[in-house]
């Protein structure tokens, strides 16, 4: 009962709060500026705030709220009208507020605890954008080109995963099937022109749309890529305003689709249009875009990682498609995000969760509903090495 009557409170609060913030908007000229939440022990991190907030939102500056000591009704009783306000506020320190869970426009961005502390900067530059997706638009700009490709009339698709096995894409012909393809492949241009894809997807807002070196070198390689060949860029539409600002004269390209809280990978992307929130970038759009396509889907380039000290981090990569040279960077700017999904103490933990049961579940799930999931070389993904029919 009790907690029963805690969610509605939380539900009444949100209702409030967007009213409130609504109403503000109707009055309130738009100031270029965000509210941050800071305690006087972390002002040594105030350079590195400000270093990521010229990224995500270039002509904002930062108005800091003093919070040293405060309890959460002592905020509430002193910022009371901004809070009621439509201001984007960040919360840098470990803050277990009431208030952070009910208010639109909260923002946490400390990078030292939150793991996912990059997908808030982007959550940032979508909440500030001028410029909003047109969802229809996006939709019918799918439509036609998902009707100008089955036309070809092939009866399969392949998707391409980075791991160590890309290198010998290149040595087989792909022609008989659509080509999907994901992220840091952009690097190679023999290999893409070879392939010559049809989509190419990226999905992770550290390594792709973030505003390290990595992220960086990756998205000015992409650009490269989509001058050479008419291949559409799908991606989750909370990046949308860092696409749109750096792929200038390349919108024809651009696919932004937003997520919603489903489970399936099957969302029949023509008719609904929208991405699971889930998983991984094969999870939550390779395989809805390759459902999209063909019943039958092939892998490749998906070699897990080994259960050795050989590979570090996630998996290996095709170090031929990869910006190894800068990992290092990711890993000192985003320190939660290691922590939490590769724990020294537990390396296998993403494999074992978002590789693992996670994947499982939604394969099971498309194969009842009639579609083919097959790798066509061997993983250390145990998921997948049960879709392998080659000998090992």
């Amino acid at each position: 009962m009790l907690i029963f009557l805690i969610r509605i409170l939380r539900k009444l609060l949100r209702i409030g709060f967007s009213i409130s913030q609504s109403v503000s908007s109707i009055f309130v000229h738009k100031v270029e500026s965000v509210y941050l939440l800071l305690d006087l022990a972390d002002y040594k991190y105030l350079d590195e705030i400000k270093e990521r907030l010229s990224f995500y939102a270039p002509n904002y500056q930062i108005e800091i709220l003093e919070i040293h000591g405060l309890t959460e009704f002592d905020i509430i009783k002193k910022y009371w009208k901004i809070l009621l306000s439509p201001r984007a506020i960040l919360v840098f320190g470990k803050l277990d507020l009431v208030i952070l869970t009910v208010r639109k426009g909260i923002f946490n961005i400390d990078h030292r605890h939150n793991p996912t502390d990059g997908w808030e900067w982007c959550y940032l530059s979508q909440y500030l954008s001028i410029r909003k997706s047109n969802n229809l638009e996006v939709k019918k700009r799918f439509q036609t080109y998902l009707d100008i490709l089955k036309k070809e009339n092939l009866k399969k698709t392949y998707l391409f995963g980075t791991g160590p096995s890309l290198e010998a894409a290149i040595d087989r012909d792909w022609s008989d099937g659509y080509r999907i393809v994901c992220n840091t492949i952009v690097r190679d241009q023999e290999l893409w022109n070879h392939l010559k894809p049809h989509f190419i997807t990226a999905a992770d807002a550290i390594y792709h749309f973030g505003f390290n070196d990595f992220a960086c070198a990756f998205r000015q390689d992409l650009v490269k890529r989509l001058r050479e060949t008419k291949t559409m860029f799908a991606y989750p539409d909370i990046y949308d305003e860092i696409v749109q600002r750096e792929f200038q004269n390349l919108s024809e390209y651009l696919l932004p689709i937003p997520y919603k809280p489903v489970t399936s990978i099957n969302t029949k992307l023509s008719q609904y249009f929208y991405l699971p929130a889930i998983g991984n970038v094969l999870i939550n759009i390779l395989l809805p875009v390759g459902c999209a396509l063909t019943k039958d889907i092939f892998l490749w380039g998906f070699d897990g990682r080994a259960p050795s000290d050989t590979d570090k981090l996630f998996w290996s990569n095709s170090s031929k498609h990869n910006y190894d040279e800068l990992m290092h960077q990711i890993q000192k700017k985003h320190p939660a995000f290691f922590d939490s999904f590769v724990p020294k103490n537990d390396p296998f933990k993403y494999q074992k969760e978002t590789m693992g049961n996670v994947l499982a579940r939604c394969l099971e799930k498309i194969e009842k509903e009639g579609f083919y999931v097959e790798i066509l070389h061997p993983s250390w993904n145990e998921v997948l090495q049960k879709r392998y029919k080659g000998k090992i």
